[in-house]
């Protein structure tokens, strides 16, 4: 709209200059007319910037005078002089953009200006104003990226900046804002993950332009980070899904369902709106992929903010957490409204795209290498490697109904037989090489981080939500088992997960950050919690709801990760910039007091010596073995019980803490000697094992060691079909069999006196239904089958009867559910075997399993306990909880938050837990 007023500005001063934060700035204006106005104006004075990316807020607020307060309606032809004051925020960044312009909400001036540092366009004057920033960007400027490595120092992974441990705690939001940097380095805390919008994927056609805009608002955004404070380190998220133009360019690269679906869901509620996506064994995606990010890397190196950055976050998929295509394709809501899943015959599986046929032929030739092995393992005769890329001779609809068994018998289990003509591993090796694919292609994007670079930036991603995918309910969901190849990729430093979306998030309950965090911190991998604690300010649930509940879910949630060195960022969902919805869910003084106590004592504990492991438990989860199993019905049932109600709703409860492996690091743990310093080994899932894998399982049998076992460990493998034999050889327990019937697992402790069943009520059944009557997935039963037990009969005297199984409400007494036998291992010491093939064990069984085992027990209550050498931390629930902390040795203990000190050269400390409360003791 031409303006129907010019005035040209001859005057304009801004007092004082440079200013304060939190100072009153006096606008001053003189302004020309040379004819009298048509209309009133306001004076009107905006601080800050336009933000041109939805997730991002730039503005500072301003100061307006109206049009009766500037009288410009009565001006007659000459000049005039306006003044106004505006005051600066506190988180006014260096140079603070300023907009001065005449203007009402139906029309605007139209002002010209020849001063010098003004400039004039259709939205008014634009200048800046210099601020007095306490930590300003000139003050950590440098020519280059920062050095920033992950580097194991005194047995912990630990971030290094220009040679200086950090702690590695990060602060982010999905909503960017100038108040957020500087109230949340207000701290001490100035790691920032900010997530920045759009992606650096482009079509060839559009990627001049379209890159050079987006490396526009990135600078916009990490410049006006730095602006606010000097001191602020980013770690920015970048999307790496492509712009839907490459997509169309690259239709081979778009993932294809295996029954022919190539829009994705984006949502169950709306399964008319979806989105094409590109495959993760897209090959040109991450050839793409990898020279965008080098272009932007080299981009950044030579911005005014390289100093301040330290790595890059890679995001893909739903939320940035590197997964689709499962089980959004097939939940579905039912004509009632009720969640829903779609039936076997109909379930959509696997990715059958020209990509991904190209990808799953690499693997193929990688791990058979000639055709005759190949055909042995697939146990079809005439099948070439080739025949991949032909959908003729391997169609999709063959595939798909392959990898969900839609052929399975009924007396068929969990576990498939790897020597079913015509099938063989073809399932597993597919799900293996998906899981793989995905670490491949941010792998390929870390190189290109890393090499743009010369090393100096951190690369890493959303993966490893290994323990969800173990016992999550609804199948489908393979894309994050390849942990054990993740811990060992050379080109990614760091990776991320949350903890479980459910009321477990609240206090009084464990905390789980879902990945195999002891195997990281053996490969030098940093581990980052996403700690997206909905406090008492959020509008998110789960979330917490006072004050006094958030600091303790807090102090627990940072308890968890201090105890094995772990990274951790507090991460906001926030959208706007006014309503709940763009609260600040941190902005709190108590809780930025907690984080600035957290930062001091995680700068405490980077200057001890011997960081790494130090628990006498170890847990071993295999990945590899979820590619054998069904994606229905019993595997949900078998494993919710194991990786749910034994591991994390137990395991954390037992009273002495426990480090997190895959199974492919037993000969690595040997190898360095750290293997011997656990008396107590539990092996949750390695029900499919290859003869290498067996063979490292014999590494913990002997020196005195327990061993515990859940379920039918090496029950299958891709040379043997199941058979429960196989279960007794792993185990050194005879007598296991199988009964060919369906039944709810359950079992009853004996009657007869033992330690590992000291305090257990014997009348009472151990019952695991996961799916109860009334909940969403009840259709899918609690039944398992066939029912694995010991022969008590068969089993031998050696054999030592803990429980029963339990069936039609009877425990049956040649059934036995839970049994230990000791045994001599081929160097000729003793270790205990107990089997569990009802693989629900309450923290009780555990706790004296571990005391028998000679594992050192710090509390005998059912409190949530973290511990390492130097710090111990507990949580209580509902109850108050009193006691003695036995400590691990002789020490000083301190208040962790605080200093004060409680006990000096002691082996216990008198605890006294409010309910719902945390308390972490410094050990000294």
């Amino acid at each position: 709209v031409v303006p129907e007023d010019r005035f040209r500005v001859t005057g304009l001063s801004l007092e004082p200059s440079p200013a304060r934060p939190g100072e009153a700035v006096r606008v001053r204006l003189r302004v020309a007319c040379e004819r009298p106005p048509a209309r009133g104006y306001a004076m009107v004075a905006l601080l800050g910037q336009r933000s041109f990316w939805q997730n991002h807020d730039h503005d500072l607020g301003g100061a307006v005078l109206t049009p009766e307060q500037t009288g410009i309606a009565a001006w007659p032809p000459g000049e005039h002089d306006l003044e106004l004051s505006v005051t600066l925020p506190e988180h006014a960044p260096a140079v603070t953009p300023v907009l001065i312009a005449l203007s009402t909400p139906e029309a605007g001036s139209g002002l010209t200006c020849d001063l010098p540092g003004v400039r004039a366009d259709a939205y008014g004057l634009h200048l800046a104003l210099p601020v007095l920033r306490e930590h300003p960007p000139a003050a950590t400027s440098r020519g280059d990226f920062p050095d920033s490595r992950v580097r194991t120092l005194d047995g912990n992974p630990t971030l290094c900046i220009d040679g200086e441990a950090v702690p590695p705690i990060l602060w982010s939001s999905s909503y960017g804002s100038p108040r957020r940097w500087h109230a949340y380095a207000q701290t001490g805390l100035t790691l920032f993950r900010p997530l920045l919008d759009g992606t650096p994927v482009y079509a060839a056609g559009q990627r001049a332009a379209n890159e050079e805009a987006w490396f526009r608002e990135v600078d916009r955004v990490l410049n006006a980070a730095v602006a606010v404070d000097g001191r602020i380190r980013l770690l920015p998220a970048v999307t790496m899904d492509p712009d839907p133009e490459w997509l169309f360019d690259e239709p081979s690269e778009q993932m294809l369902g295996g029954r022919g679906s190539l829009v994705i869901p984006l949502a169950m509620q709306v399964p008319d709106r979806g989105q094409v996506r590109p495959t993760f064994m897209s090959a040109a995606w991450r050839r793409d992929g990898a020279a965008a990010l080098s272009r932007w890397v080299r981009h950044m190196r030579q911005q005014p903010y390289a100093g301040n950055v330290i790595g890059v976050c890679l995001f893909a998929g739903r939320a940035g957490e590197n997964y689709w295509g499962g089980n959004e394709r097939n939940l579905v809501f039912d004509a009632a409204g009720n969640y829903d899943a779609r039936p076997r015959a109909a379930w959509e599986a696997g990715d059958v795209s020209m990509a991904a046929r190209r990808t799953f032929r690499s693997f193929l030739l990688q791990r058979y290498g000639t055709p005759e092995r190949l055909r042995q393992a697939w146990q079809r005769p005439a099948v070439d490697v080739d025949d991949i890329l032909d959908p003729a001779r391997l169609p999709a609809a063959e595939l798909c109904d392959l990898l969900c068994w839609t052929g399975k018998r009924p007396g068929e289990g969990s576990l498939r037989d790897a020597l079913t003509p015509g099938v063989g591993t073809l399932p597993m090796d597919y799900f293996q090489c998906f899981a793989e694919a995905m670490v491949d292609s941010f792998a390929a994007w870390g190189r290109a981080i890393k090499e743009a670079s010369d090393g100096r930036l951190l690369t890493g991603c959303f993966y490893g939500y290994a323990l969800s995918q173990l016992y999550t309910a609804v199948p489908g969901f393979h894309g994050h088992t390849a942990v054990a190849a993740a811990a060992r990729c050379p080109d990614l430093d760091f990776f991320v997960s949350p903890s479980e979306y459910n009321e477990a998030r609240r206090a009084g309950e464990p905390y789980w950050g879902l990945n195999i965090t002891d195997s990281l911190r053996l490969h030098n991998k940093l581990w980052i919690y996403e700690m997206d604690t909905r406090t008492y300010l959020a509008e998110h649930m789960p979330k917490t709801f006072s004050r006094d509940e958030t600091l303790a879910v807090m102090q627990r949630d940072a308890a968890a990760a201090l105890s094995k060195g772990a990274a951790w960022w507090w991460y906001e969902f926030a959208s706007g910039q006014g309503g709940a919805g763009a609260r600040e869910w941190f902005l709190d003084p108590a809780i930025a007091e907690l984080a600035s106590e957290l930062g001091r004592l995680y700068r405490d504990l980077l200057s001890q010596p011997e960081r790494g492991p130090s628990a006498q438990i170890a847990v071993f989860y295999h990945g590899e073995s979820l590619t054998a199993q069904d994606l229905f019905p019993p595997t949900a049932t078998i494993n919710i019980i194991a990786g749910r109600f034994t591991f994390l709703d137990q395991m954390q409860r037992l009273g002495a803490p426990f480090d997190l492996y895959n199974l492919a690091d037993l000969p690595v743990l040997q190898e360095r000697g750290l293997l011997d310093q656990y008396r107590l080994c539990l092996f949750l899932n390695p029900v499919y094992l290859d003869p290498t894998e067996r063979a490292w399982l014999d590494l913990c049998k002997g020196s005195g060691r327990t061993v515990v076992w859940l379920w039918a460990p090496g029950l299958a493998g891709p040379d043997r079909s199941p058979d429960p034999a196989h279960v007794a050889t792993t185990t050194g327990i005879p007598g296991v069999r199988w009964l060919d019937r369906r039944a709810v697992q359950s079992w009853r402790p004996v009657a007869a006196a033992h330690s590992a069943l000291e305090g257990l009520r014997r009348d009472q059944d151990l019952t695991a239904e996961p799916f109860p009557a009334g909940t969403t997935w009840e259709r899918f039963g609690n039944e398992v089958w066939p029912l694995v037990y010991v022969d008590a009969k068969a089993c031998g005297e050696e054999v030592e009867p803990l429980g029963h199984w339990v069936l039609e409400g009877r425990p049956v007494d040649d059934m036995l559910a839970v049994c230990a036998r000791t045994a001599t291992a081929a160097d000729g010491t003793a270790w205990t075997s107990v089997l569990a093939t009802v693989p629900l064990l309450p923290a009780r069984v555990l706790r004296n399993l571990a005391a028998a085992a000679g594992v050192h027990l710090y509390w005998d209550g059912p409190e949530v306990l973290f511990a390492s050498r130097h710090l111990v931390a507990l949580h209580s629930g509902a109850a108050p909880a009193a006691g003695e902390l036995r400590l691990p040795r002789p020490c000083t203990v301190r208040e962790a938050l605080g200093g004060a000190v409680l006990a000096r050269d002691a082996a216990t400390l008198r605890v006294d837990l409010a309910p719902f409360s945390t308390a972490l003791y410094r050990l000294e």
